[in-house]
This record gives C-alpha cells, sequence and structure tokens, in this order.
C-alpha cells in the first residue's frame, strides 16, 4: 500500500511539475509537434523536416490519438517516467531516490523528449540485461533497434555490447539480430510506402554533416563530460561488464551540442553507472524527502503562478501554464496571424502553428542542419516558392546570434533582409513581404 501511494504521488509530482513549473521551451515544443503533425495525417520528412528517427515521434502520438492536446501528451510522459523509476528501483534500490533528487534539480530537462527517451530505452536494456527471462535477448535486440530509431548517432553504439559479448552464444546473437531487424524492416517498409525515404537519410544522416555546425565552442560543461567520461573509463578498465558498455556508450547522447541543456541530459547515465559501481552509498531517501519540499518551494516561488490565468485559452496548449502577460502577447499575435499565409523566422513557430492547427511544413524549423545536406539552398529555394507569403522575424534575432547556443540558420536570416521588405509589426515581431523590384 505505501508503494502504491508512493508512485501516485510521484505521478502528480511529475504532472506538477510539467504543467506549472518547467518553463515552456522550443525543445518540448519541437518534440510535441513532431507528434502532433503525425496525430493530422502528416508524413514525417516528406511534409515535415525532423533530424531525429521516427520512433519518439510515433510512440508519442498514442495519448493524442485519444486527446489531441499537450495535457494527454504530458500525462503519458509522465506514466513513461513512473515505469523507468519503478525498474531503477527494481535494480538499484534506495539509489531511486537520488535519481529522483536529481531529476528536481535537473527540472529543466524533464518534459517529454527524445533524449529522456533514450534513459528510459537504456533502462529497459539493462533491466533485461540483468534478468533471467527466457525471451530476454530479442527484447534487447529490439530496445536497441528503438534507440537507434530514437537517435540514431547514440543507438547505433549499443550494438557493441552485444558484439562484445555475446559473440561466441550464436543462438543468443541470432535472437537478438531477429529483434534488431524487425523495427527497422516495418520502418524501412513505411518510408517506402510514403516515398520518404531518401529524405529520411538526407536529414538524419547527410544532414549530420551541416547540424554538426552549431557545436560553436569548446566550455566548461564540454570540461566537466570529459572529466566525467575520463572516469567512466577507469571504471571500465577496472571492470569489464555488459551494463559498463551500454551506459558509456549512451554518453553520446551529448554531442554535438556540449552545452548546459545536454550537459543536464548525459548526467541521468552518468549516475546510472555510479549506481552499477557503487550502490546506493548514502542514504538518499531522507535527502529526497528533506529536500523535495524546499525545491518545490523555491520553484514556486520563483515562478509565481497565477492561478487565475488557469487553464487558459490557447487551443492545444491549454493546461500549459502560461502567464497572464504571455496569454495576452500569443492571443495577440494568433489573433494577426489568423487567415494569414505566413513564414516566421523565429524558434516559437510551431507554438504558433499548433495554436492554429495549422500543418507544419518545412519551414517551420529554420534551424542549422534541419533541412539535410547542403539544407540552407533547400530552403532558400522554398522561400522563392512560397515569396507570396508574408515573414515574421523576431525583433531580437541580430542579437540571439551572438548567443552560442542559438542555433537559426542565420544565411536565411539575411536572405529575408536582402530580399523582403517591411510593412508592419506585431509585438516582438516586424512583418516583411516579397519586394518585387
Amino acid at each position: 500500500m505505501k508503494k502504491a501511494l508512493f508512485y501516485i504521488m510521484l505521478f502528480f509530482l511529475f504532472l506538477f511539475l510539467l504543467l506549472f513549473i518547467v518553463p515552456n521551451n522550443m525543445d518540448e515544443l519541437w518534440n510535441y509537434g513532431f507528434s502532433y503533425a503525425i496525430r493530422i495525417g502528416e508524413i514525417p520528412y516528406r511534409d515535415f523536416n525532423m533530424v531525429i528517427p521516427p520512433f519518439f515521434p510515433f510512440f508519442m502520438t498514442i495519448p493524442l490519438l485519444l486527446w489531441n492536446n499537450s495535457l494527454s501528451y504530458i500525462i503519458f510522459h509522465c506514466l513513461i517516467l513512473l515505469g523507468t523509476i519503478y525498474l531503477v528501483e527494481k535494480m538499484y534500490g534506495d539509489c531511486v531516490y537520488l535519481l529522483l533528487f536529481l531529476f528536481m534539480l535537473l527540472v529543466y530537462v524533464l518534459f517529454p523528449s527524445y533524449n529522456l527517451f533514450l534513459f528510459v530505452l537504456l533502462v529497459c536494456i539493462l533491466y533485461l540485461e540483468k534478468s533471467h527471462y527466457r525471451k530476454k535477448d530479442f527484447l534487447i535486440g529490439l530496445l536497441i533497434a528503438l534507440s537507434f530509431l530514437t537517435k540514431q548517432n547514440v543507438g547505433i553504439f549499443l550494438v557493441i555490447p552485444t558484439l562484445l559479448f555475446c559473440r561466441k552464444n550464436k543462438l543468443s546473437l541470432s535472437k537478438r539480430f531477429l529483434g534488431f531487424i524487425i523495427p527497422l524492416i516495418l520502418f524501412s517498409i513505411y518510408f517506402v510506402m510514403t516515398k520518404s525515404f531518401a529524405q529520411f537519410i538526407d536529414f538524419c544522416f547527410l544532414g549530420l554533416i551541416d547540424f554538426s555546425g552549431n557545436f560553436h565552442s569548446i566550455g566548461i560543461f564540454f570540461f566537466a563530460f570529459l572529466v566525467c567520461f575520463v572516469f567512466s573509463i577507469w571504471i571500465l578498465m577496472k571492470n569489464n561488464r555488459i551494463e559498463y558498455w551500454y551506459i558509456i556508450l549512451s554518453y553520446m547522447v551529448i554531442t554535438p551540442l556540449f552545452n548546459c541543456l545536454h550537459f543536464f541530459y548525459f548526467l541521468p547515465f552518468f549516475f546510472l553507472l555510479l549506481f552499477e559501481r557503487y550502490g546506493c552509498f548514502y542514504k538518499w531517501k531522507l535527502v529526497f524527502y528533506v529536500g523535495l519540499p524546499i525545491v518545490l518551494f523555491v520553484f514556486f516561488i520563483q515562478k509565481q503562478i497565477d492561478f487565475s490565468c488557469y487553464p487558459n485559452d490557447i487551443p492545444h496548449m491549454e493546461y500549459r501554464y502560461i502567464p497572464k502577460i504571455g496569454v495576452q502577447y500569443n492571443n495577440h499575435v494568433l489573433s494577426y496571424l489568423k487567415d494569414k499565409d505566413f513564414i516566421m523566422y523565429d524558434s516559437s513557430t510551431y507554438f504558433y502553428r499548433i495554436a492554429l492547427s495549422d500543418q507544419i511544413g518545412y519551414l517551420d524549423i529554420l534551424n542549422q542542419g534541419n533541412m539535410g545536406y547542403h539544407g540552407t539552398q533547400k530552403w532558400i529555394d522554398y522561400i522563392e516558392k512560397n515569396r507570396d507569403k508574408i515573414v515574421l522575424v523576431n525583433h531580437d534575432t541580430e542579437r540571439y546570434f551572438k548567443q552560442e547556443e542559438n542555433q537559426m540558420d542565420q544565411e536565411i536570416y539575411w536572405y529575408i533582409r536582402e530580399h523582403f521588405h517591411l510593412v508592419d509589426s506585431i509585438e516582438n515581431f516586424d512583418v516583411y513581404i516579397y519586394n518585387k523590384e
């Protein structure tokens, strides 16, 4: 009974954090937008651009089939987190409280994303490796394939532990291969049937050459990761175990953006290694229960939540907490955009597309590397074909360029400034139309 109450409490804790504390951010919006687009019948890569394989967006479409709203999406994600916490507790006992406390501190990465889902898949793989379940080899192969179909530059490396530790067991190796190949065949059939295979290869593999240009500098988070990585290799050298290989290879989740957000994504993977090596080395249960109310109180005071504006009236986002001034701002922009054909040079385009119940298109994520190999020229060609549309550009665009973590394709901005002229403004956006002269 106590355990059931604990997990019920956790569910509402996750739900509260995701609805009220985790700030609205573009990564969350893009992940939700991918599933939203699939839910309304769009084909990934053919109708809109993604640089990730399709499993996570398809999987997270499940709650949207019941209710096409961000609340159902978040509730489903909370249930996934509960299942993950349950498996961590089964493997590592009270270490789970350290993971929970870590999630409280790193609350900004708790939202639904393919990076966090990769952590979920890794926990499932580790659990099966430790189990004596008769059909575990097939399931492990399946989960490795799903990891590859969630984030390709990580999942492909998770094949290595199987090749190293199962190469002498032909039966085990063949079962894992079967589990691995089936999802790949099914998605390949889908790509062929939807005529999106070429775009999938372009966006998810060839485009990585352009996407790597988002790596700007070596800073504190790169060196912090390097220290953790060297320590992890030392642990592996002391004891060569398959679990260590899985975890360390999953560190690729941080690449190629060695920034604050991706370092936070990396930390739960690193802590799994500590759990594997050292077990529960402190009374984290006490720390969690004492620290949780303090952390929640600090977050609550910082946010200064105004429940009078909850829920809001922005379609699909009614139950995501948005301050009153933000609701007014966004409704003003939405009323301006209603019934207009527009292109928006800003990271928030998905928000307005979803709130307007529009389809998502190629011009709605203008990040460097998000349009495949030599994607900038492809975007310019698309803008040329859509030059009858108005273009909205954020006032602060040039200031954003000075931020190292900015991913927007700057050549697109200068193309717009050269070929379009200013005609209007709405809130923080300048409005341009094509210069016919």
